[in-house]
């Protein structure tokens, strides 16, 4: 295929692509699921007599899916995940995605060499490749719903590791039978095989991880190298592992993802972060939608290359392999998880999770780039690509066509009542907004005073109307105690995430004490979504008299991402005392905590009282939400008084900080306003911030 008719078959994909999510969006239909079906129907263009000769010549290959569009799409689900959060809900992950894989590969593959005229040896390459999971279309689903972070990461999580322990437990299965049976095999041969690609996957994803975390550092003023060096780790990594030394290169991609998430998260600025995001959501986007399309577009032609077995025995084959393959993705969460539930730290994972999961396990592209690894003349490959064909279209197109549905039964998603709320609190708030914008304008020219009144009535009228919806709103969730309970408290849990951004916008709190509160955020939402009112979260992590001895027990989290931080507080000549820098350290993460605590909790009862007030909610409801943000206001300041009494010239020092915060996040805007008004350029801006700082 020539150059110009690659570029013209690529080009046309992400029109189509496009159109399609376009298209897609009003339906509430997963936009990479229409793309499968799209696909199918571009497959069909040539017999129809429809010119598409660019597009049939473009065909999934197995270098194509690993070396092209996996890498990118790990390494964004990657630098993407909460570190905390996976951390605490690593356990269900890692048993999901190891030994749940191997008992569906067996599962999967005992069930389809009885039932099936395949060997058991190529039923059991059929359940290696088969049990790896691609939900992409489901976490479209889930953020467009409002669905619960942690399923989102269980099911992101799984599949990335199940990708790796897939293609291991396939390479090996696919060795078994080309040896011709288990003699030439010990079990020793295998684990020790399992052991060095898995973990030789971690040490390459965790070295390139670092080199790039310490190449941003080197770059940290400009943006597009920073990006560019980004690319490079995601593809440089899965290429070096993968080819060259033989190991996972997907394990090495999320490892390398995960780390180097990390060192972006404290090492760069928010404005660059952002942009780092947007870019890697775009290539994201860019990977799904021409995988998605090819998968529907390269089934119509590996369909059309399957001659050996008639149209009904190749049908029963293909539905039995879906049967399987979904009662054996139910069999495993459904087996798995509840024994693990009395062990996890953030509560059970319930029926209705579980439920989700299993449905949601679909397949997709590494099981195709694994089936069409085998060779052309390896004996069951027709009738193994029909039916990983097969289960591949069934599940992105039945189970994700129907994922919404399933949620919206569960009540998965966000309450339609406090969705009414956040939409209409939204509306009023940027009405607001736009009506003290306006006050703000002189009444002299430009501006003709008759224009300038037209405009505030205008936009006053919006206002009016935004706060009559928004009454309304808060009377249907005041009409069922339950309702209003949980939305009081939804709302006061959204209020003390704004405060804790607007903390860390303005510098105050370090990246890493924002993500300790974003977690704590994230955690009670989860438990209001879920109708546990007050959740039942540790509020804060303590910080009482005794504070050596509790630091040294360790009950900080110590990969905060903060040991670089230190420096801002310590007097010169104490770089040889490890103890006292560790001590320092943790009291800077604790102290920034608590007064983050400090200065939102209260800010928070406030304002869920004037909600309360102004809406008639129940006094009850309201009184209990504001009595618990009091106590946590309350409780973090004894904590404070406490450090203070117990480290006065340290906590002195800390806050000393936080003013020279305060004061800097102002320079920092007004550079900024005089940067955009074009009084001084960019250049001179970060030397005076950099000489403030």
């Amino acid at each position: 295929m020539s150059i110009l008719g690659l570029e013209t078959a690529v080009l046309l994909l992400l029109l189509v692509a496009c159109l399609s999510a376009f298209i897609f969006r009003p339906l509430k239909l997963p936009y990479t699921v229409g793309l499968v079906a799209v696909g199918f129907g571009l497959g069909h263009l040539e017999r129809l007599g429809v010119p598409s000769a660019a597009l049939q010549d473009v065909v999934l290959s197995p270098h194509l899916i690993l070396y092209i569009f996996v890498p990118p799409l790990i390494f964004e689900s990657a630098i993407n995940l909460d570190n905390r959060l996976l951390e605490r809900n690593l356990v269900p992950i890692l048993v999901l995605a190891a030994p749940g894989l191997m008992l569906s590969m067996f599962l999967i593959g005992g069930s389809i060499a009885w039932l099936t005229p395949l060997t058991l040896g190529s039923a059991l390459l059929f359940g290696a490749l088969i049990s790896a999971t691609d939900p992409v279309a489901v976490i479209a689903l889930f953020k467009e719903f409002g669905v619960a972070r942690r399923l989102t990461l269980l099911l992101e999580g799984e599949s990335m590791l199940n990708d790796a322990t897939a293609i291991v437990a396939f390479e090996v299965v696919l060795f078994v039978v080309a040896s011709d049976g288990l003699q030439t095999l010990s079990p020793g041969h295998v684990l020790g095989r399992v052991a060095l690609v898995l973990l030789g996957g971690l040490g390459v994803g965790i070295l390139m991880g670092k080199l790039a975390g310490y190449a941003l550092v080197l770059v940290k003023r400009d943006g597009l190298i920073q990006v560019t060096v980004s690319v490079i780790v995601a593809y440089m990594t899965f290429i070096v592992a993968e080819h060259y030394l033989h190991v996972s290169g997907v394990i090495a991609v999320m490892v390398a993802g995960l780390t180097l998430g990390r060192h972006a998260s404290e090492r760069i600025t928010a404005a660059q972060r952002a942009f780092f995001k947007e870019f890697w959501e775009f290539a994201a986007f860019l990977a799904n939608s021409l995988v998605f399309l090819l998968v529907g577009l390269s089934s119509v032609q590996l369909f059309g290359r399957i001659r050996a077995f008639e149209p009904g025995e190749l049908g029963v084959a293909i539905g039995l392999a879906v049967g399987v393959a979904v009662l054996a993705r139910a069999v495993v969460v459904f087996s798995l998880i509840p024994p693990l539930n009395r062990f996890l730290r953030d509560g059970p994972i319930g029926w209705r999770f579980q439920t989700v999961m299993a449905w949601g396990g679909l397949r997709g592209a590494v099981a195709l780039a694994l089936v069409l690894s085998l060779d052309e003349g390896f004996a069951d490959r027709d009738l193994l690509l029909a039916m990983t064909l097969g289960v591949v279209l069934f599940t992105i197109l039945v189970s994700g066509g129907t994922m919404g549905t399933l949620i919206h039964r569960l009540r998965l998603d966000t309450p339609e009542h406090i969705d009414r709320l956040l939409g209409a609190e939204a509306m009023y708030l940027a009405s607001r907004s736009a009506v003290d914008a306006l006050a703000k304008l002189d009444e002299k020219e430009p501006f003709r005073m008759a224009v300038l009144e037209d405009a505030r009535r205008r936009l006053q009228g919006r206002l009016k109307q935004a706060e009559t919806a928004l009454s309304e709103a808060w009377s249907a969730a005041g009409a069922s105690p339950r309702f209003s309970r949980r939305a009081l408290w939804s709302q006061a849990v959204a209020l003390e995430q704004r405060g804790y951004q607007r903390l860390f916008d303005a510098g105050v709190v370090s990246e890493g004490v924002f993500g300790k509160l974003q977690l704590l955020v994230d955690l009670k939402r989860e438990s209001v979504r879920q109708d546990h009112i007050p959740p039942p979260v540790a509020a804060h992590e303590p910080l009482a008299a005794g504070w050596e001895a509790k630091l040294r027990s360790g009950f900080l989290d110590r990969r905060s991402g903060t040991g670089d931080l230190l420096e801002d507080v310590m007097q010169p000549g104490l770089s040889d005392l490890v103890r006292g820098q560790r001590h320092r350290q943790d009291l800077r993460v604790s102290y920034e905590y608590e007064f983050a605590l400090f200065e939102v909790t209260g800010g928070v009862a406030q304002e869920v009282a004037r909600l309360a007030k102004q809406h008639a909610l129940d006094e009850v409801i309201a009184a209990g939400c504001v009595r618990a943000y009091q106590t946590l206001r309350e409780q973090s300041l004894r904590r404070l008084n406490a450090a203070a009494t117990d480290e006065p010239a340290l906590v002195g020092e800390l806050q000393a900080l936080i003013l020279r915060r305060y004061a800097l996040s102002d320079a920092g805007k007004m550079l900024d306003q005089f940067v955009v008004q074009g009084l001084i350029s960019s250049e001179i801006a970060a030397k005076t911030r950099a000489s403030l700082e």
